[in-house]
């Protein structure tokens, strides 16, 4: 009979050894949000075997952690943890310490000629803690230079907003004009593409493939800031750090997004832009810091209400009241 790996719990629960049970219980929340089975009623049996299957990982996963912390030490070397996976949810989050799941709505920066589509639909977005689980296997991903030059995804529903031309005729003009311009809209075209499938099919092969292409992003964004400091490429610098942290599981990397948003926060806390993108790195950490998001979207509503930076703040807001 062939023993099937045991899964280390840190890493199913994407959180670091030595984690407070605290950061444990708020990433079992969020993960479990994120695969719970409402999500999949509507879509193929492959991803709601594959959902529940991940949400009986997390489930031995954070049983494993707080067992482990929980557990007087006699009683534990006496005993081995069960790590058994718990019955399906059957529709039904298994009870954990209340936390507020991240709303996922796409960064704002300024218009450029390209125009963007939403990455999806608001509705969608605001029901999600920052990605819908499409769990499919797709070819590998066509790269150029690297691998961030993706090619559209044989995804229903999901397309990408650059063709993998458009991300070598951007890093062309990048390398050879390198205007700060040039690098953030490289930055920008490589951002959107990740996000587009860490958001639609975070567990494909085409993301898992591509998600070293956030490296790139935030070289890009770094050359930018280099030849002109602009608060608002700092947001989305901070931004790519903090998703490229979460897909490596890097902690360090995580806390450097963070600590470049609020670097920009505090050389523009009126900036409409930078506020909304700062609110999405604080909601984004883990532990999530949800009070201090909430609180510089609700001054953003305040200081800025007809921007739409401040239409999606109160958006923001409305989902986190319900």
């Amino acid at each position: 009979m062939t023993t099937m790996p045991q899964l280390d719990p840190h890493t199913v629960l994407q959180v670091k050894p030595g984690a407070t049970e605290e950061e444990v219980a708020a990433a079992y929340a969020r993960l479990q949000a994120l695969y719970s089975a409402e999500r999949y009623v509507d879509g193929p049996v492959e991803f709601v075997v594959q959902a529940a299957t991940k949400r009986d990982e997390l489930a031995t996963a954070y049983q494993a952690l707080t067992q482990t912390r929980g557990e007087p030490k006699a009683e534990a070397a006496q005993e081995v943890p069960d790590f058994r996976p718990l019955p399906p949810a059957r529709g039904q989050e298994r009870a954990v310490p209340p936390v507020q799941a991240n709303p996922a709505v796409p960064r704002l920066r300024k218009p450029t000629s390209h125009q963007r589509r939403p990455l999806l639909s608001l509705g969608l977005l605001l029901g999600t803690a920052g990605i819908v689980f499409a769990l499919v296997s797709l070819p590998g991903v066509r790269t150029a230079s690297s691998p961030a030059a993706l090619a559209t995804p044989v995804i229903s529903g999901l397309d990408l907003p650059y063709s993998s031309a458009q991300i070598v005729t951007l890093r062309q003009a990048a390398q050879q004009t390198p205007s700060a311009a040039n690098w953030s809209k490289l930055g920008d075209a490589i951002f959107d593409n990740l996000e587009t499938l860490r958001e639609g099919a975070p567990l494909s092969a085409q993301y898992q493939s591509a998600a070293s292409g956030w490296s790139e992003a935030t070289a890009a964004y770094r050359s930018s800031l280099t030849l002109q400091d602009d608060p608002g490429v700092r947001t989305d610098l901070a931004l790519t750090l903090v998703y490229d942290g979460q897909a490596r599981s890097d902690q360090v990397t995580t806390e450097q997004g963070q600590a470049e948003g609020q670097r920009a926060f505090e050389a523009a806390p009126d900036n409409a832009r930078v506020a909304l993108n700062y609110g999405l790195v604080l909601v984004a950490l883990n532990p999530p810091q949800t009070a201090t998001a909430l609180q510089v979207w609700q001054t953003l509503v305040q200081h800025a209400p007809q921007s739409t930076e401040a239409q999606r703040a109160k958006q923001l807001l409305d989902s986190y009241k319900q």
